[in-house]
């Protein structure tokens, strides 16, 4: 669940239910820092992990983000925890075709101790 875009010290609903289940999912840059814009895992235990979101250096918007689709069927690049948790959502499928029948928390456990930014 994408865990917000306004820089919070926590996530915002519904990553913040990823105390109980699921995974909040925060974004990085191409170099694995925290973006300044992603919400942050707070002081509340929760599965949050982060994925890429953005591509810029420091201030400069480079122009670039992560490559999506667009409204009016088209393509272009955006940022955001909404651009990282497809990330996530993408391996855990590729988990789930490899080992079918790994329950929510199997997942939880195997995504934030093999991540390189995770908190759980």
């Amino acid at each position: 669940m994408a865990a917000g875009n306004d820089g919070k010290s926590e996530p915002d609903y519904p990553a913040r239910y990823a105390t109980q289940w699921g995974l909040a999912v925060g974004a990085v840059f191409y170099d694995r820092t925290l973006t300044d814009f992603s919400h942050r895992a707070g002081t509340t235990p929760l599965t949050y992990v982060t994925a890429p979101g953005a591509y810029f250096e420091g201030d400069a918007d480079l122009g670039l983000g992560i490559y999506s689709t667009l409204p009016g069927n088209n393509y272009g690049v955006k940022d955001g925890t909404s651009m990282a948790t497809p990330h996530v959502a993408g391996v855990i499928a590729l988990m789930l075709s490899a080992k079918k029948g790994l329950t929510d928390a199997q997942v939880r456990q195997i995504v934030t101790t093999t991540a390189a930014n995770s908190l759980a």
